[in-house]
C-alpha cells in the first residue's frame, strides 16, 4: 500500500524505498507501529505557509 502511494505521488518520503521494503518484510510478523514523535517544519520554524515537511520516529512493538 505504501509503495503504491509512493508511485502515484500520493505520499513522498526520503528513503521511501527503504520504508516500503521494511513494511513489506514486517507484514507477516505480529507487530504494531508505535509513534515515538512527530513534528513538521512549520512547528519548528513557525512558518505555516508554503512547503511543509513532516518528520516522524516510529518503533515497531510486538503484539
Amino acid at each position: 500500500k505504501f509503495h503504491r502511494k509512493m508511485e502515484t505521488g500520493e505520499v513522498m518520503a526520503c528513503g521511501g524505498g527503504g520504508i516500503a521494503i521494511l513494511l513489506e518484510a514486517l507484514k507477516n510478523f505480529p507487530i504494531k507501529p508505535v509513534e515515538i514523535y512527530y513534528t513538521n517544519s512549520a512547528e519548528v520554524t513557525g512558518i505555516y505557509t508554503g512547503y511543509v515537511v513532516g518528520y516522524a520516529s516510529i518503533a515497531f512493538q510486538e503484539v
